[in-house]
């Protein structure tokens, strides 16, 4: 439509909580959710690693994509 732009900021402000809960009930699984954490590991390994149960599961990839330590 001719004012998709003009309106996109009101239908975005217009999405209410009960909106993205109702949306992420319907589409989202959460026990096949990945979380992509890009960074320096210096720097955000230990707040990673602080989050309950998370540790086990953090998988570092090399920038080509390998697996390692």
């Amino acid at each position: 439509p001719d004012n998709y732009f003009t309106d996109y900021a009101a239908r975005v402000n217009a999405v209410t909580l009960e909106d993205v809960n109702r949306v992420a009930n319907k589409y989202l699984t959460p026990d096949k959710l990945a979380i992509v954490v890009v960074g320096d590991r210096k720097t955000i390994e230990s707040g990673l690693k602080a989050i309950e149960g998370l540790d086990d599961s953090i998988i570092y990839l090399d920038p080509e994509g390998n697996t390692i330590q």
